[in-house]
């Protein structure tokens, strides 16, 4: 339902689902905000937030006082924002032995979420899968929902589809909620093949996926997932200055989208098209 306090409550654009959201996620990158700066982003972004991952990785272990993370997450809840810790502090805590206290600690500190993946090892140090179901269903056990990752950062070659399907379902299994498609491979892929990464949606289902719009290939990379997948694709690695810009382009009125609802819908909702792999 459109709010009703708008500036322009006659004019129609392309909706959003609204919070709580189950897709069209939105997954921001808190990288080193302050208390005041996120109080200030929530005044005017919260209703396009659904999770924020904290990325200062070696701050997270090293540096950072438990009060004034606690103090963080408490604001991202009040304004109903999951929070999580990206993935490299988790691997970090699993080739230390130390899982379980780290799943123990998150609680402690008021997350919600944990990320469960192995794309910063290399192959000399790793985990066995048997290791990685055993966190999963750990995690899950403790009360921690859990997403999970395929692919390396730094890969050169892409993901295979059916390999990635068959594992994403072993997560699943274990209890996973969800699971990414990495930057690198998005990238990789879309301007080449996509069709494995099509294959991988309609394999495991888009609302169980994440598709990584950064660090990288920005706006290229969301742009290509919107118009693949459609706005209510699941998107994660945004910035503070990317936010109001996703937005847009999920409604087809952004600059980097070339305010396609102007342009090519003739502003006529009913000239919006599908998405691409599901036409």
């Amino acid at each position: 339902m459109k709010n009703a306090k708008v500036p322009f409550p006659f004019l129609e654009v392309p909706t959003r689902s609204e919070k709580p959201r189950v897709k069209g996620l939105t997954i921001f990158c808190d990288i080193n905000l302050s208390v005041r700066e996120l109080n200030d982003l929530m005044e005017h972004q919260s209703d396009l937030l659904d999770y924020v991952k904290f990325v200062d990785h070696g701050a997270m272990i090293a540096r950072y006082d438990q009060n004034w993370i606690r103090s963080k997450v408490d604001i991202y809840h009040d304004n109903d924002v999951r929070v999580f810790i990206g993935g490299v502090v988790y691997q970090v805590a699993a080739l230390q032995g130390k899982a379980k206290e780290y799943f123990r600690s998150l609680l402690d500190l008021g997350f919600d979420t944990v990320e469960i993946c192995e794309d910063a090892m290399g192959t000399q140090h790793t985990i066995s899968q048997e290791t990685r179901a055993d966190h999963i269903k750990m995690a899950v056990d403790m009360g921690l929902e859990v997403f999970t990752e395929f692919g390396k950062k730094e890969a050169e070659e892409p993901v295979g589809a059916q390999e990635t399907i068959d594992l994403m379902m072993i997560d699943f299994e274990n209890g996973a909620s969800k699971a990414t498609v990495e930057n690198t491979d998005i990238r990789l892929l879309m301007d080449s093949d996509p069709a494995p990464i099509i294959e991988i949606v309609k394999g495991v289902g888009l609302e169980r996926l994440r598709f990584e719009a950064g660090p990288y290939g920005w706006p290229e990379v969301p742009l290509w997932c919107i118009d693949q997948f459609g706005p209510e694709v699941n998107l994660e690695n945004i910035f503070v200055n990317q936010l109001s810009q996703l937005d847009g382009m999920r409604r087809r009125m952004a600059r980097e989208s070339g305010f396609t609802f102007v342009l090519e819908d003739g502003a006529q909702l009913s000239n919006v098209p599908d998405p691409k792999a599901f036409q």
